[in-house]
């Protein structure tokens, strides 16, 4: 136990090169916030910082839900989703670039048709 000390009121573990606080559950919410705000990362890259110099019981779980409900996060998340390019497309003629697909379902009719065949022509004049 040579390994564990008190430091200002508060358990720590020496490390090699520093020391780990082990922090109450009532200061956590805090340590998340400062460490979360700096880019609004994942949950896992959020632990993994905190972990460099912070540690209490259930620090993952709680991570992972803090991060679950912080909107920036959510935010940033969607935004680092890569999103195909447009291009450009050579047409020279009339039915020469043609695109199908189907949509729906959608509420079936008299006749029990429930989707929507698309077709369009890129060619325009």
């Amino acid at each position: 136990m040579a390994n564990v000390f008190l430091h200002s009121s508060l358990l720590c573990v020496k490390r090699v090169d520093t020391h780990i606080i082990i922090l109450p559950w009532i200061l956590s919410e805090e340590i998340i916030t400062q460490y979360d705000g700096m880019d609004h990362a994942s949950a896992d890259r959020t632990v993994s910082r905190i972990h460099q110099h912070y540690a209490w019981y259930g620090i993952t779980a709680y991570v992972k839900i803090f991060v679950s409900f912080c909107s920036a996060c959510q935010h940033a998340k969607h935004t680092r989703t890569a999103h195909s390019k447009y291009f450009d497309l050579e047409v020279g003629t009339v039915m020469d670039q043609v695109s199908i697909d189907v949509c729906g379902p959608f509420a079936t009719t008299r006749d029990g048709n429930s989707v929507l065949l698309v077709a369009v022509d890129h060619f325009s004049p």
